[in-house]
């Protein structure tokens, strides 16, 4: 596999993420309108049903591997074959064994948390879908290590858009848990087809003694990260599980998926670009430095204008929908998700550059702080407030470990990150006086707080356009530069 230089690695690493969040608009636009019809057809039994299976199979998905991929990415020198092979043969090894535990375990699951037949039926999908994921990995790896993400974006696309026409179509059709179990399915085999369609792989067998003990020695640590992660989110789902109801566990799954939409449109989709950009170039500290000062700006332009009109327009667009009523008992654990999700969408991509470079025993120490810290106050905290306790834990440790992990990361890569996240701070002020004047005045009605929240985003792009006009002037620019590869 031909390797990137430097200007090669910017071209497409710019052109990737402008492709990754123009498409991935769609998509979110898509996952919007659909959450929405969920949120007015399924119960919060539904949901809870739905994010208990969900974090079970990412427990188990976890063991299926050893960190081959994140390895294979983040690799200085080029990819052989005997590593592809390599890694798929022992991932599918893996993936088999997973599967066989997770059928055998399929009683005992159903006793614990009281799955009835459609829940039962939602792991079996689950479990399918986890099969037809691992046999994307070798193709997906080679377009993210090439930055060729506008291939790998078409693919999932399609998996958004199957889930959610056949989820919804079955939830209005009074299905219940069923429409996950024809959702999960269809963008599962869909996904699949259209991947192996536009970068086809030939299968290989066979694994390499020297090629897995390179691969592994990365991978190792790299996996132990995401295990740490499982003990502190989907773990931490599964004992919610335990001590409260589905209902329960509805709503505070609702409020975590919400919270996170930006999340996932604007960080996922760069992150996703900088892992393997940054491992281009990890050898240039200078490249390294300025490509950290754009991401953390261009990160916080984005996510904090959005968080500040979904804190405030929560409670109305609930209240105004007679279906959406439901949740208005979320919007306190909603709130304390909103604020740590701001200062994820720091320290996410500050330890997600430790990777790239190599440095991912760091991020390993930090990992495990954050698990024994989530473990320790989110079940001090729900047992003294009650389920609110678990996003206001997760709020508290959130805000706290930006900092550790932002004086780490300056001691490495000494990038500018005040002046970089403080204008985009300023410039929210004048859309929350905004917000919190308007919002007292005008009749609550669907349209007229779509314009407010718009009105609210646009006072807040010209106040950034004043205060920082030369940053905003060089991203324009770097995009208007961008060439499609």
């Amino acid at each position: 596999m031909t390797e990137l230089n430097l200007e090669e690695v910017k071209r497409r690493s710019t052109t990737s993420i402008f492709i990754l969040i123009q498409r991935t608009f769609i998509i979110q636009i898509v996952g919007i309108v659909s959450t929405g019809f969920f949120a007015a057809f399924l119960s919060s039994e539904h949901w809870g049903v739905f994010g208990v299976v969900n974090s079970l199979i990412a427990f188990l998905t976890y063991f299926s591997d050893i960190g081959l991929a994140g390895a294979l990415i983040q690799k200085k020198e080029s990819v052989t074959r005997e590593d592809l092979a390599t890694t798929f043969t022992i991932q599918q090894l893996l993936v088999g064994t997973i599967i066989a535990v997770g059928i055998f375990l399929t009683p005992w699951i159903t006793n614990m948390y009281k799955l009835d037949h459609d829940g039962i039926w939602l792991f079996r999908a689950l479990l399918f879908s986890f099969f037809l994921s691992s046999l994307k990995t070798i193709p997906s790896i080679l377009l993210e290590r090439g930055l060729q993400f506008q291939k790998l974006v078409i693919p999932q696309i399609l998996e958004v858009l199957s889930f959610n026409i056949v989820t919804v179509f079955f939830a209005w059709k009074g299905f219940g848990v069923m429409s996950f179990v024809y959702g999960v399915t269809a963008r599962a085999i869909i996904g699949l087809v259209s991947l192996y369609l536009i970068a086809p792989w030939m299968i290989q067998i066979g694994i390499s003694a020297q090629s897995a003990k390179k691969l592994i020695k990365y991978g190792i640590p790299f996996q132990s990260n995401s295990f740490l992660a499982l003990l502190k989110d989907d773990l931490m789902i599964l004992f919610l599980g335990r001590v409260f109801s589905l209902d329960i566990i509805g709503l505070i799954s609702f409020a975590k998926k919400v919270s996170e939409l930006p999340l996932r449109t604007i960080m996922d989709n760069i992150t996703k670009v900088t892992f393997p950009a940054f491992s281009r170039i990890q050898h240039d500290q200078h490249a390294l430095r300025v490509a950290l000062n754009r991401t953390v700006f261009g990160i916080m332009a984005c996510v904090l204008p959005i968080y500040t009109a979904m804190i405030f327009f929560y409670q109305p667009v609930v209240q105004i929908i007679p279906k959406y009523q439901k949740w208005e008992g979320a919007f306190l654990s909603f709130l304390f998700f909103c604020i740590g999700s701001i200062t994820a969408s720091v320290s996410t991509p500050l330890t997600n550059s430790l990777n790239a470079i190599g440095k991912i025993h760091i991020t390993l120490y930090f990992m495990i702080g954050w698990v024994i810290s989530t473990w320790i106050f989110v079940v001090l905290f729900i047992f003294l407030v009650g389920f609110h306790g678990f996003a206001f834990a997760l709020m508290l440790i959130s805000l706290v470990s930006v900092f550790l992990v932002l004086h780490v990361v300056r001691r490495i890569i000494p990038f500018d990150f005040y002046r970089n996240a403080s204008r985009p701070l300023l410039a929210i002020f004048p859309q929350i006086v905004f917000y919190a004047l308007f919002l007292s005045i005008i009749p609550h009605s669907l349209l007229g707080l779509l314009a407010l929240a718009g009105a609210g985003m646009g006072l807040y792009m010209v106040t950034l356009w004043i205060i920082d006009y030369q940053n905003i002037r060089s991203f324009i620019q770097l995009f208007h530069r961008r060439h499609y590869v």
